[in-house]
């Protein structure tokens, strides 16, 4: 039976999904009086199924490029990254170059930069002490400093530090937390 070519591709047919369906369409007829020949009782049954398997490969397809889609993204993120830390005050136009020169859409970085960019505002302003209203200024300035101290061992940035350590202290509202830090890790070092 020789199949009749699919329409060329137009605005209406511009997915895989409606093209299969186009094929499938401009092929009913045909395929339906081979199936009936071969096994009367079964046509439909057959059309269904040759139609769901050309749907269903469709699927995986579009599944798999969503899949690599979302790949391509998580590596743009991951380039980000390290560009954003190799230059902290990157401009505008320096962003913008290093997109296009690793061929990245700029505008695909640049959302993934005000993704960053509201991650960074959210960690800054939840936590135990945005939870309970504490700010800097109701705690121990002595532990503040001493914990914004203490967390820099988990980043360079002070605002970050401050931020952990006011969670802290928040959190062992009234407690010389960072005191009884440093005395448990001395009596930990004096052991050995």
């Amino acid at each position: 039976m020789p199949l009749k070519p699919v329409p060329p591709k137009s605005k209406k047919l511009n997915t895989k999904k409606k093209q299969i369906s186009a094929f499938v369409s401009a092929n009913f007829a045909e395929m339906k009086k081979a199936i009936k020949k071969k096994n009367p009782d079964k046509t439909n049954e057959k059309l269904q199924a040759m139609t769901n398997a050309a749907l269903h490969t469709e699927g995986r397809k579009r599944l798999m490029e969503a899949s690599d889609a979302s790949s391509h993204r998580a590596v743009i993120g991951i380039n980000l990254f390290k560009f954003l830390k190799d230059n902290p005050k990157p401009s505008d136009a320096d962003v913008h170059t290093w997109a296009e020169e690793n061929g990245y859409a700029v505008n695909e970085v640049e959302s993934l930069a005000y993704i960053f960019a509201a991650k960074l505002v959210e960690l800054l302003t939840s936590g135990k002490s945005a939870e309970k209203g504490i700010t800097s200024a109701d705690v121990d300035q002595e532990q503040l400093a001493m914990g914004v101290e203490v967390e820099k061992e988990h980043t360079p940035c002070v605002a970050i530090a401050r931020k952990i350590a006011l969670d802290h202290l928040a959190e062992a509202e009234g407690v010389p937390h960072y005191t009884l830090l440093k005395e448990m890790e001395d009596k930990m070092h004096s052991k050995g």
